[in-house]
């Protein structure tokens, strides 16, 4: 019976005192305190250390990309490189490379992935879509979307690469 007794009590006591909280009630980083009657927070205590700052570790270096194109149907390209000029000369240098004539810089991009498509809308009329997005799978979509809009059949991508970031630890 005194068991009974006490675990009633204990029970009655638990659930008499449901806004009882560590702390005051006071969320993390502040503690109670007394203003004359009533209680606040105030900044401080909840034994919580300021967070400390994260510093970088390395830094992100841009690199370009870009596809020349030559008026015999030859293309080059490049990736990785470090700056615009940089690559629009490596890509026009690999279309003469590849036997193109009068080859000139058609597209050039900057940390992106690139798709060429290309389809024919006539028997003589072969139509190109170019264009970048942030992985090869996006642009190569927007690629055949772009060719089959221009009206060719058939459409399917010929070229992609991508010309990523590269991160130097410090």
């Amino acid at each position: 019976m005194i068991k009974i007794l006490f675990r009633i009590n204990f029970l009655f006591l638990v659930l008499w005192c449901p806004h009882a909280f560590a702390e005051g009630g006071c969320p993390t980083g502040q503690t109670p305190r007394a203003f004359g009657a009533v209680m606040g927070c105030v900044p401080g205590g909840n034994d919580e250390l300021p967070a400390r700052a994260s510093q970088p570790t390395g830094t992100w270096i841009k690199t370009w990309g870009a596809i020349a194109n030559a008026t015999n149907d030859v293309m080059g390209a490049t990736t990785g490189q470090r700056t615009k000029r940089e690559a629009g000369k490596i890509a026009v240098e690999n279309c003469k490379r590849e036997g193109g004539v009068g080859c000139k810089l058609i597209y050039p991009y900057e940390n992106r992935c690139v798709a060429m498509a290309g389809g024919f809308r006539a028997p003589d009329d072969y139509r190109v879509v170019t264009q970048a997005s942030s992985s090869v799978e996006a642009s190569s979509a927007l690629v055949i979307d772009g060719c089959s809009e221009s009206g060719a059949r058939e459409c399917k991508v010929f070229y992609s690469a991508c010309s990523e970031p590269i991160f130097i630890k410090f």
